[in-house]
């Protein structure tokens, strides 16, 4: 190696004129002809900031994928993301499209630099994120790996403290610790592929998630070839999930079910409103079906980043949201709504959020409620993991609101509850409840390594309030943006009022509003990832000048 060009590198690299802090080289750790090389200020924050906004704000057609939950399934034998960091959750970017970007611009001669002048192309590139608790082992040499192959890892997160953790461990072959890292926004270290790591998750302490950018490089223009070919694969295919449909659709009829012969428990809040427990209403064929199609459908998930000051939400953190008009011609949507006329005496329901949401031991559910007082709604709940015994723990707990002593609720983040009851998530139960009363998924236990999956259902009294309550969660990208819509507004606040208080709203018009603003909320989403690409490749040409 040719360590002489790399200090001339870095001597060029102070000499620049710039008005951002002169890149440094943190750090050098050797083993043999191995290395670990930390380098720091070699980016502009920028760059940094519009890859972090692209992490954080969803998938880039064609050159981002949504995440994948990356760690095998012990049930079902399903195609995995192989990820070579062990990470649980990775989302593939295409090669290509890095290459294009500054970022690979700056990196690109840091490596050509290291390597003697040696031309290097980027064959896997991925966004990881880590949460608390995440099990991650170490990587172990691949059979495909050249010795000539480099790593590099980029932190992105700009909030770590020296007790945050997250650091990564590389060792010798001797298995000793060659050198730990500690992660830092825009923080580049470079290292050969075959050094064995690991990427520590973050501390107890820190309730978000941290995010890095992993890229492999070759000097081999035909195995990068063959990489970017599958890495676009896997992206088309993540994209083309959401015209799946969903699983177990049909036209026919259910049979004629007693449900009192499938209903094993019964529980009540103060006011008389149920949560009601079924077993056995799907059978284990169509469950493994429907579990299968939902962990493909796991590519489209997308991450939100709770775990903040928001004491109502309900802080899930990784949902899938299935489309609607799919969900109403399958087998299951039949058994939904029977159940909730089972339970009300009314036939008219009809649903306007379907999702599946994962759940790990990480996680930080909160007490929630799925609608307003007003509002006569169900959720329906069917738990989609297999063999879950009890001290794996991932109960559903059910909770009465305490008043203070004047008959008042408490403050906002104040409230107190005493429990009602928590449900046991075994594979195909189900449970249906009043979506207005307080409850809380609760996490897996420590030593549960997998992820409890949850399916979803919430659903409103007819058509009309199904659609309104679906337009009116739409409006709230409002308050997300910097929206000067006047009208929009008007119709949130229509919308959030008493359902006798509400304007004589047609079912046309609600769906033509639906529409419409589901497409401007589209559209403020892709002014966000427009943002983030122009600050990721606006500082290329300057840099290259520089350099």
């Amino acid at each position: 190696m040719n360590y002489q060009a790399l200090f001339s590198y870095f001597l060029l690299l102070y000499s620049c004129s710039s008005s951002q802090t002169k890149p440094k080289l943190t750090r050098r750790y050797l083993d043999g002809d191995k290395y670990v090389f930390v380098i720091d200020n070699l980016f502009p924050a920028e760059v940094v900031r519009g890859y972090y906004g692209l992490v954080t704000s969803g998938k880039l057609e064609g050159k981002i994928s949504s995440w994948f939950y990356a760690y095998n399934d012990y049930y079902q034998n399903i195609e995995t993301f192989n990820t070579s960091s062990n990470s649980p959750w990775v989302a593939p970017v295409n090669p290509e499209f890095f290459s294009d970007t500054a970022l690979w611009n700056i990196s690109r001669k840091v490596v050509e630099k290291l390597s003697g002048g040696r031309e290097y192309f980027p064959y896997d590139v991925t966004f990881s994120m880590h949460r608390r608790l995440d099990f991650i082992t170490a990587s172990s040499k691949e059979n495909n790996i050249d010795e000539d192959e480099l790593m590099i890892r980029i932190s992105l997160n700009k909030d770590f403290k020296r007790n945050d953790y997250g650091e990564a461990i590389f060792y010798k072959d001797s298995r000793e610790i060659l050198a730990a890292v500690y992660p830092k926004m825009g923080r580049m270290v470079v290292w050969n592929a075959t050094v064995p790591f690991i990427f520590k998750p973050p501390a107890m302490s820190y309730v978000q998630a941290q995010f890095d950018i992993l890229v492999r490089v070759t000097t081999s223009k035909e195995k990068a070839k063959q990489a970017i070919a599958e890495t676009k694969r896997l992206i088309k295919k993540s994209e083309s999930q959401e015209t799946l449909g969903f699983a177990l659709s049909d036209e026919g009829e259910i049979p004629v079910l007693d449900l009192s012969k499938y209903e094993k428990r019964r529980f009540h809040d103060s006011q008389g409103r149920e949560i009601a427990v079924f077993d056995g209403l799907v059978d284990k064929s169509d469950l493994d079906a429907l579990r299968l199609f939902l962990l493909h459908y796991n590519s489209v998930f997308q991450y939100q980043p709770f775990d903040g000051v928001d004491e109502e939400h309900d802080n899930v953190s990784w949902i899938a949201m299935l489309k609607v008009k799919d969900f109403v011609k399958s087998h299951l949507w039949k058994i939904v709504k029977l159940l909730a006329t089972y339970l009300s005496g009314l036939d008219e329901w009809y649903p306007y959020d379907v999702s599946m949401n994962i759940i790990r031991n990480s996680h930080y559910p909160r007490i929630h409620e799925d609608c307003e007082p007003n509002e006569h709604e169900y959720t329906f709940l069917m738990y989609l993991t297999p063999d879950w015994e009890a001290n794996n723990y991932g109960e559903t707990a059910f909770f009465e609101e305490v008043l203070s002593q004047d008959g008042t609720p408490y403050p906002p983040g104040q409230q107190q509850y005493e429990w009602i009851a928590s449900v046991r998530p075994r594979y195909g139960r189900i449970v249906i409840f009043r979506g207005i009363i307080p409850h809380s998924a609760r996490p897996p236990s420590p030593g549960f390594s997998g992820a409890r999956y949850t399916f979803a259902c919430k659903v409103a009294r007819n058509y009309l309030l199904a659609m309104s309550k679906s337009l009116r969660e739409t409006l709230e990208y409002l308050e997300m943006g910097n929206s000067e819509d006047p009208a929009a507004y008007e119709l949130l606040s229509n919308l959030m009022a008493d359902e006798e208080d509400r304007p004589p709203f047609s079912i046309e018009f609600i769906e033509k509003q639906l529409e419409h603003h589901r497409r401007k909320k589209e559209e403020m989403f892709e002014g966000l990832r427009n943002s983030a690409m122009k600050e990721i490749s606006g500082a290329k040409a300057p840099i290259k000048d520089e350099l």
